[in-house]
């Protein structure tokens, strides 16, 4: 059980590590526009404050019981 945490700027090249691991392993690959997202109904939130008390505290749930994991964020 590991869980990996990946943070670079915009262009530090996420999106095509993530893609790599996505192809070629089986871990479980998140991205943290994609996780917030999934969690609005597919739309991004027009509230900041609700984006940072609501859903990243449920992605944090997340991440805290998935194993084999690669996080992805900026």
């Amino acid at each position: 059980m590991f869980k990996l945490i990946i943070l670079a700027a915009s262009d530090g090249g996420k999106s095509t590590s993530m893609r790599y691991l996505r192809t070629h392993t089986g871990l479980n690959v998140l991205e943290m526009f994609e996780e917030i997202l999934k969690l609005n109904d597919n739309k991004w939130p027009a509230n900041d404050s609700y984006k940072n008390t609501v859903l990243l505290p449920q992605i944090s749930q997340i991440i805290i019981h998935m194993d084999n994991l690669v996080y992805i964020t900026s």
